[in-house]
C-alpha cells in the first residue's frame, strides 16, 4: 500500500503527499543514520529498502493517474488491457480531433515565414489549456467516483485521464 500514512483517497493534495513524504524521508533516509551512532550494524537495517519504498510510494500517490490507478488494484478493480468498453465512442472523436488542432497549429507555425506572425504558440496554449481543464475535471469526477465507491466508473475514468495525459504529451512535445 503506497499510501503509508496518508488516507487511502483519491483526493489528496499535493501539498499534503509532499509534506509525508519529506517527514518519512527525515525519518528512513539512510544518509541521516549514518551520522548517528548506533549498536545496529549497517547490514542489520533496512534503511535503504524503506527510504527507497518511500520513494517509490511519493511517485505513485503524487500522481493522480497512478494513485486511481493504485486506488483500483486496493480495492479488487484492476485496470486490464483486455477491459472493453471503458472509453466511449465520442472520447474518441474528441481525442482524434484535438489531435488535429494541434497538427494544424504545428503545421501553420512551419508555414508562417515571421515569427511575429506565428499563432501557433497562442494555439497551443489554448489547447493546453483546455485540455488542463479537461483533466481537473476528470480527476474530480475521480474523488466523486472513488468517494461512492463506483469503481466502475473510476476504471473508465482512469482510462479518460490517460487520453488527456496523452493529449498533454503531445502539445508539449509539439510546443518544443
Amino acid at each position: 500500500d503506497f499510501f503509508l500514512l496518508l488516507q487511502r483517497t483519491f483526493s489528496i493534495s499535493p501539498e499534503q503527499v509532499k509534506s509525508t513524504y519529506k517527514k518519512l524521508m527525515t525519518q528512513y533516509h539512510p544518509d541521516l543514520h549514518h551520522q548517528q551512532q548506533t549498536k545496529v550494524l549497517p547490514e542489520d537495517r533496512n534503511d535503504d529498502l524503506e527510504a527507497s519504498d518511500i520513494i517509490h510510494a511519493y511517485q505513485i500517490v503524487s500522481d493522480p493517474h497512478d494513485r486511481a490507478l493504485h486506488l483500483l488494484e486496493l480495492n479488487g478493480y484492476p485496470l486490464n488491457e483486455t477491459d472493453k468498453n471503458l472509453i466511449s465512442p465520442e472520447l474518441l472523436l474528441t481525442v482524434m480531433e484535438i489531435r488535429e488542432e494541434i497538427e494544424d497549429a504545428v503545421a501553420s507555425s512551419s508555414a508562417s515565414l515571421n515569427d511575429e506572425d506565428d499563432s501557433s504558440n497562442k494555439e497551443l496554449k489554448r489547447l493546453y489549456d483546455e485540455n488542463r481543464h479537461r483533466i481537473e475535471l476528470t480527476c474530480k469526477n475521480l474523488d466523486i467516483a472513488f468517494d461512492d465507491k463506483n469503481f466502475e466508473l473510476a476504471k473508465c475514468l482512469v482510462a479518460e485521464l490517460q487520453y488527456w495525459n496523452r493529449v498533454e504529451e503531445t502539445i508539449r512535445e509539439k510546443s518544443t
